[in-house]
């Protein structure tokens, strides 16, 4: 499973937000996608009471 995410800076190497879908550059310019198995995705989610992502199979 893919997500939208952003990151902290260029290095992508942080996720600092999530996303239903890709968002205005202009406004968040690091963007991607990241798996629900990359080491960024599962840090990120981990940081969130379990039940959060449950229904995005996280």
């Amino acid at each position: 499973m893919e997500f939208f995410v952003a990151f902290e800076d260029s290095t992508e190497t942080v996720v600092i937000a999530s996303f239903g879908c890709a968002q205005d550059p202009a406004v968040w310019p690091y963007q991607g996608t990241v798996s629900n198995i990359d080491e960024r995705w599962t840090s990120y989610a981990s940081s969130f009471p379990k039940e959060t992502f449950d229904l995005v199979g996280a």
